[in-house]
């Protein structure tokens, strides 16, 4: 395979990537070893497959590469941490309230609940998601607030005020527009047998996701982030814009 070219588009916001300065509304072209072979959020390949999905969504929290610490990202701050219990660690959220997908419409509270309950629904391509993020067993949203929200970790390791933030968020609308996943509570999910008879409501929301294609087309859904894919010749170049 030769190498990959990646095409960006209106570059104001990926100027810093290049060591030399770019004109506004020229392209940056970045050169990958590899193509990312598929573009599902819940289906990181490879780096390349990572980087491409960060121009499209956005996590919560995201790595600051000028100190290489995590920063607010979809977030408007770090979680507030404390304890319940002796074994139980809550964080608390807010999203931006300038935060929106690619339609206008606001990213809230609703949409992260139901990412992390995606990332535990049978019938997805989410093994290794449902293995990083089980410690997350409850979410309590704010019913005052659309947008804050808190999560409720089983353990106290210090390294999930970071985790609990580093997955990409998706547009409960786009897979579930009833929010027939809201009467699921995210630890019935984790503790759900592979052996429990089939759910209709979890098998329509596996199968939305599966007809989105999004490995092939990011398109298919809005996103949050500050790109949008454009064309895809695989194995030789991604534009975005």
């Amino acid at each position: 395979m030769g190498k990959l070219l990646l095409s960006i588009l209106w570059v104001a916001l990926l100027a810093s990537c290049s060591e030399h300065s770019a004109t506004p509304g020229q392209p940056i072209r970045i050169l990958w070893a590899h193509d990312p072979g598929s573009l599902d959020p819940l289906v990181l390949s490879n780096q390349n497959a990572n980087d491409a999905n960060n121009l499209l969504h956005v996590s919560l929290l995201q790595v600051d590469f000028s100190t290489q610490k995590y920063a607010p990202a979809l977030a408007d701050s770090l979680p507030s941490v404390r304890s319940e219990g002796d074994s139980l660690m809550l964080l608390g959220y807010r999203l931006r309230s300038a935060a929106t997908w690619d339609d206008g419409q606001p990213v809230l509270a609703r949409d992260v609940a139901f990412t992390l309950k995606l990332m535990q629904a049978p019938g997805l391509p989410n093994e290794n998601a449902r293995a990083q993020f089980s410690f997350i067993r409850e979410f309590r949203s704010d019913p005052a607030d659309p947008r804050r929200f808190t999560l409720v970790c089983r353990g106290k390791a210090p390294e999930f005020a970071q985790a609990s933030g580093d997955f990409f968020i998706l547009p409960e609308a786009a897979f579930d527009p009833r929010g027939s996943l809201r009467a699921y509570p995210l630890a019935a999910l984790i503790d759900r047998s592979a052996a429990a008879p089939p759910d209709p409501v979890l098998a329509a929301v596996a199968r939305r996701y599966a007809e989105a294609n999004l490995a092939l087309h990011p398109e298919h859904v809005p996103g949050s982030g500050p790109y949008q894919l454009i064309a895809w010749e695989k194995d030789h170049r991604l534009r975005f814009r």
